[in-house]
């Protein structure tokens, strides 16, 4: 991915083009500590509305009721033990939220019997369009000028990859963003750093980054 100018001084560019956000906040629901016999009649209502070949999906979708924009879309399902885990990754109009995934544990049966996770409320107030200011190689220069910063000269690059994500910062804010991922090799290191980077896909603002080999190694 090749850029023929400054990025740095592109996205300068742009941000004097770009008026200030107002500063507001997406709304949270947090069902880490729910009790899940709440969800019992919701999701028999939904039942009730969709009838009999609804989807599991749909069901937990209108279950959840989620906010206008949002939905979740199905990463995996496991069975054990006579329970299955449905296990989401939420949406804002398709494009991921970032870390925000939904985990729905059910009896057999379908009776609702765990919900965790964060939903996402009242997203448009934040993301007014989604009709990104930047490009992907432009983030992904970004990212690499960023990261730059603090190493060795002659570092190199490898299998990069960057994907369109919705980022919640500290505040709930919320921001339409590239997630950029890459390798760094530096010079006389036998181990790479593997920086997770999210930039803002209108003003070029890092948001947030990461080495996660680090963060990886420290769990271990």
């Amino acid at each position: 991915m090749q850029i023929t100018k400054s990025v740095a001084a592109a996205a300068a560019a742009f941000m004097m083009f770009i008026p200030l956000q107002q500063a507001s906040a997406a709304k949270i629901r947090d069902l880490r500590f729910t009790d899940g016999r709440q969800f019992i009649q919701p999701q028999k209502q939904a039942l009730d509305q969709l009838g009999s070949q609804a989807t599991r999906t749909e069901l937990h979708t209108r279950m959840l009721r989620l906010d206008r924009g949002i939905a979740i879309s199905k990463k995996s399902s496991e069975v054990w033990h006579g329970t299955r885990t449905y296990r989401y990754e939420q949406t804002f109009h398709g494009i991921p939220i970032y870390q925000y995934p939904i985990t729905i544990i059910e009896r057999e049966s379908g009776e609702v019997l765990d919900v965790s996770g964060t939903v996402v409320d009242d997203l448009g107030q934040d993301i007014p369009t989604l009709i990104p200011k930047i490009t992907p190689e432009a983030a992904l220069k970004l990212a690499q000028e960023e990261w730059s910063m603090q190493l060795q000269p002659l570092a190199t690059f490898a299998n990069e990859h960057v994907e369109e994500v919705v980022y919640l910062d500290q505040q709930h804010a919320g921001h339409l963003a590239y997630r950029v991922l890459f390798q760094v090799w530096e010079r006389n290191s036998q181990t790479p750093s593997v920086p997770n980077i999210l930039v803002d896909a209108y003003t070029g603002r890092i948001l947030e980054k990461v080495d996660t080999l680090v963060h990886a190694n420290a769990r271990n």
